[in-house]
């Protein structure tokens, strides 16, 4: 088990106090293909776009469990191209 925050876990990304970072958690698999399991993090209360859409975060993990990168999707980031509506 690894503690993954914005202060722990090598998470380098900037989280809002009411995010909700981590209330939802899913394996992804090896997307890097570097032989270690990566996860999708949700952060429903995720407010950095005007309209509330949340946003997910696709952590790429280290074998120890701590955070080797990130990549944040969202309505105004990570090339999403599908729609959003508040409080997705």
């Amino acid at each position: 088990m690894q503690k993954i925050s914005a202060a722990i876990g090598g998470f380098t990304g900037q989280l809002g106090r009411f995010d909700g970072f981590g209330s939802s958690v899913a394996s992804l698999g090896d997307l890097d293909n570097d032989g270690i399991v990566d996860i999708a993090v949700g952060a429903p209360g995720d407010d950095s776009s005007l309209d509330s859409t949340g946003a997910v975060w696709l952590l790429f993990l280290n074998d120890d469990g701590t955070v080797k990168g990130h990549q944040k999707i969202s309505a105004e980031g990570g090339e999403f191209g599908g729609t959003l509506d508040e409080n997705d």
